[in-house]
């Protein structure tokens, strides 16, 4: 039995800047608790980029924007401004709403670097609907809260490789989303700080799909594997590989239910053949195993995988 060698692929999902639907995941998915989702705490590192020149409008040497909003500050609404272009000592440029000196309401900005957001502010921060990119050219558009990807968003790396679409909380992928990759392989389920965690389904390339539980971003806990090729395989998983108790059902029709250990049949198992032929007792890294009355002898040298179960019969006849 040969496993997915790309389940727990790398993510590409998160910006590495601060960038009310459901995404879609498989039928009879398990929902991530609130308690879980809302308990996540803001990545501290991560945005940057929209505190760099909170200051300059809060203080007093900035007068050329008071003097051009302090006009529309006497109407005394609590309205956003008309837009207002500003630039900043660290060479941003700001061109959008203002209210009290601070950017709020629609706007854009250019940093000197290349990275640039096109949104809705408040209080000098990104909050509300806006599209962030970054100096390499990975994108997120959706939603902000302080500054921070919050709600739901897409995110697309330069490279094209991947493409993320979900739930984001305190900058990271957090609730159901669906991640793809230029390969065709995808990921749709729960996500807890940027990892995928609880229930989710991976679709391989070559359309072997697993349903079953992750941990930190790997394969944990009970799952399905159902092949291209029309072999299931039910059990406890351990990353890639079933560990523990497990069936295997070949698509000949052929059935193995028991102990696996590191993807191979071994401690106490009973192989079925379709014709009715059954062997019940102990394996050992996928060798059957016949208890002597002296000792425990292997039978074959020969290696009999769980993929060549007519071998298996050989051997017992």
């Amino acid at each position: 039995m040969q496993s997915p060698p790309c389940w727990g692929k790398p993510d590409e999902g998160v910006p590495e800047v601060g960038v009310t639907e459901d995404a879609p995941i498989c039928t009879g998915a398990a929902v991530i608790g609130e308690e879980d989702i809302y308990s996540i705490e803001p990545n501290p590192d991560a945005v940057p980029y929209f505190g760099q020149e909170m200051q300059e409008t809060t203080g007093k040497e900035e007068s050329a924007i008071k003097e051009e909003l302090r006009i529309r500050e006497s109407q005394k609404d609590a309205q956003p401004k008309a837009d207002v272009a500003f630039e900043f000592k660290s060479g941003a440029k700001y061109t959008g709403q203002w209210r009290s000196f601070s950017r709020h309401g629609r706007g854009s900005m250019a940093w000197p670097d290349g990275t640039t957001y096109v949104g809705e502010w408040a209080d000098n921060l990104a909050d509300g609907k806006g599209e962030f990119k970054s100096q390499d050219g990975n994108i997120y558009t959706g939603q902000w809260k302080r500054g921070m990807a919050d709600g739901y968003g897409a995110f697309r790396s330069a490279s094209g490789e991947s493409v993320y679409e979900g739930g984001w909380k305190g900058d990271m992928q957090t609730g159901t989303g669906v991640e793809t990759w230029r390969d065709g392989s995808s990921y749709s389920g729960n996500f807890v700080a940027g990892k995928k965690a609880s229930f989710g389904c991976f679709t391989r390339e070559n359309k072997d799909v697993f349903a079953g539980t992750w941990k930190d971003n790997a394969i944990e806990g009970p799952g399905r594997l159902d092949a291209a090729d029309g072999a299931v395989v039910t059990g406890q998983w351990l990353g890639p590989e079933i560990n523990g108790k497990g069936c295997y059902q070949w698509p000949t029709g052929d059935v193995y239910k028991g102990d696996f250990k590191n993807d191979r049949l071994h401690g106490f198992g009973v192989l079925t053949w379709k014709g009715g032929q059954r062997f019940e007792g102990w394996w050992e890294d996928g060798k059957q195993v016949v208890l002597a009355a002296e000792d425990v002898t292997i039978l074959a040298a020969e290696d009999v995988s769980i993929c060549t179960p007519t071998l298996a019969a050989k051997q017992i006849d």
